[in-house]
């Protein structure tokens, strides 16, 4: 088959070759030829061939585009086409750091340069030109703002107050917030005398859903969010993400009707203001639709106290996360009422301030928040301590975690309970360990050890035995446990004891150890296993190494 093809290639190349070396011939020859009456134009053979080429020129331009018009590429319908634009658009967006690039980088921009129908498809659809890269400089934003027509935008693009066009990208975005979709502004180490640009955002925002701002400075002298943002009218914005120490005005219009709020900042000291209780929950009252709350060392002072009786209602929730002090978290939680299958995620900092009675009160404001009286349900619970931080995960369906296959692979799905006890303080005080001073491991046992229990991975190497008794009585539904290094050896001991008392963990059917097979008779005695297989309690021991997790 191929020698045929390129036979019937070749006699086409040369019948090709043929008629447009003869056309050519022509030309040049009527050129030789041309009427002397030119000349007096001032017009010789060498202004004519150089017409000729750049005729001729055009017309290979034509020519490619034929062939490319037949290839299969250009087959696509253009809103295929555009789709596929639309997508590596995302993947590359354009961009430009003076710091490190000699220019612009243009990324997905470069199909609009490939061939005609490319360019024509790509300028065709607004969608493609919303998303304006503020860092390529204004004659570019000018540009994606002309081709993107009466589309909403999306200033998505990070940006540096040190950047010479700093002023201008934010002048654009004032000028076109009318029809402005998301907002995202990210200074970088922004100085305070940079952060005025902020304040010239000031006209309203109709069809504004998104706003992100970012600033890494650890400028105490920063300004309130201003008063005068978006001119106060935001009536679409329901998301709001803002990170650094910017003081915020919890009054300000744009905290209502929100669907997500994210406010953090990693910086932890005594001169930063913070909000006073009745400001946020006056706030969160306003957020009837609310689905995440995310707060990170913005949550409100904890020394003014309120009617405890005011609660505040979030029926949406579906996941909360608070980062701050107990006092704190204690402080706002007492006063929320969230749906019992919300995922909740707290980070309780203990620090040298605080004693052991400023974690009393948060215990069961936990539970009041939740809605329950006593137990949280929860089917598996990891028990993680690390120095000076403990971390409990829990999941409602027992599925949920894979610790306990073959492959010993640890929890992945996000829990929907995850509760860190966390900060600056000496461990042991006066040979008490710090978790059993502050009620953390007694609050466990009281919280989460109850019959929905099904799998526990105990990684607390001051679990003892006396603690995995009770535990078994609370939660006698057990069926699998996973407890590494010292507490492994402590429930070891512990179903040791079960000769002549009640069957420890009767439903318990697989337990993880650390060790090798040659291990199993010297940590838990054959006859314990015998018994527990007589008592219909048949228990298999799986010896691992923890290295294999």
């Amino acid at each position: 088959m191929g020698e045929p093809k390129q036979e019937l290639l070749e006699e086409y190349r040369t019948s090709s070759e043929a008629y447009w070396s003869a056309a050519l011939r022509a030309r040049l020859a009527s050129i030789a030829n041309a009427p002397s009456g030119l000349a007096s134009h001032a017009l010789g053979q060498a202004d004519f061939i150089s017409c000729e080429e750049r005729v001729i020129a055009a017309v290979l331009q034509d020519v490619r585009t034929h062939l490319n018009d037949v290839r299969p590429v250009a087959r696509l319908p253009p809103e295929i086409l555009s789709h596929i634009f639309r997508i590596y658009s995302r993947i590359a967006p354009p961009f430009y750091v003076r710091r490190f690039e000699p220019s612009p980088r243009l990324e997905w921009i470069r199909v609009t340069h490939v061939c005609r129908r490319w360019r024509h498809v790509a300028l065709a659809h607004t969608s493609l030109w919303t998303r304006v890269p503020l860092s390529l400089g204004t004659d570019w934003a000018h540009t994606f703002l002309h081709r993107s027509k009466p589309s909403s935008l999306h200033f998505g693009v990070p940006f540096g107050p040190s950047e010479p066009w700093s002023s201008h990208a934010v002048t654009i975005i004032q000028q076109n917030i009318h029809r402005t979709k998301s907002l995202c502004l990210n200074w970088g180490n922004v100085e305070s005398s940079e952060s005025s640009l902020l304040r010239k955002l000031e006209n309203p925002a109709p069809i504004l859903e998104d706003l992100e701002y970012q600033d890494g400075s650890r400028d105490l002298s920063l300004p309130a969010f201003p008063t005068n943002f978006l001119g106060g009218f935001a009536p679409r914005l329901r998301s709001v993400n803002i990170w650094g120490k910017l003081r915020i005005s919890w009054s300000s219009p744009i905290f209502r009707n929100l669907v997500s709020l994210k406010l953090h900042t990693t910086y932890i000291d005594d001169e930063t203001p913070s909000p006073l209780l009745h400001e946020v929950l006056d706030a969160l009252e306003r957020m009837s639709v609310l689905k995440s709350l995310d707060l990170q060392h913005k949550l409100p002072r904890a020394d003014i106290p309120l009617a405890v009786d005011r609660i505040v209602h979030l029926p949406r929730l579906a996941f909360i996360r608070l980062h701050d002090s107990a006092q704190k978290c204690t402080s706002l939680i007492r006063h929320l009422k969230i749906p019992t299958d919300a995922t909740v995620d707290l980070y309780v900092g203990i620090y040298f301030r605080e004693t052991s009675t400023d974690l009393k009160p948060f215990f069961p404001a936990i539970l009041a928040c939740l809605g329950v009286t006593t137990t949280i349900p929860i089917a598996t619970l990891s028990v993680k301590a690390v120095s000076s931080t403990l971390t409990l995960q829990g999941w409602r369906e027992a599925a949920d975690c894979a610790v306990l296959n073959t492959s010993m692979s640890r929890p992945r799905a996000r829990p929907d309970f995850k509760l860190t006890f966390g900060g600056f303080m000496d461990h042991y005080v006066n040979g008490v360990d710090t978790w059993d001073r502050l009620g953390v491991r007694r609050f466990i046992l009281n919280t989460f050890a109850s019959g929905d229990l099904r799998k526990v991975w105990m990684t607390d190497k001051n679990w003892t035995m006396l603690r995995w008794k009770e535990l078994s009585q609370r939660a006698p539904g057990v069926v699998a446990i996973l407890p590494e290094d010292r507490a492994g050896q402590e429930l070891c001991r512990a179903l040791g004891e079960d000769r002549d008392t009640d069957i420890l963990f009767p439903r318990l059917a697989s337990l993880w150890l650390d060790g090798s097979e040659s291990d199993l008779s010297r940590v838990i005695p054959k006859d314990v296993l015998a018994a527990r297989e007589e008592a219909g309690c048949t228990l298999k021991v799986l010896m691992t190494n923890s290295d294999d997790r």
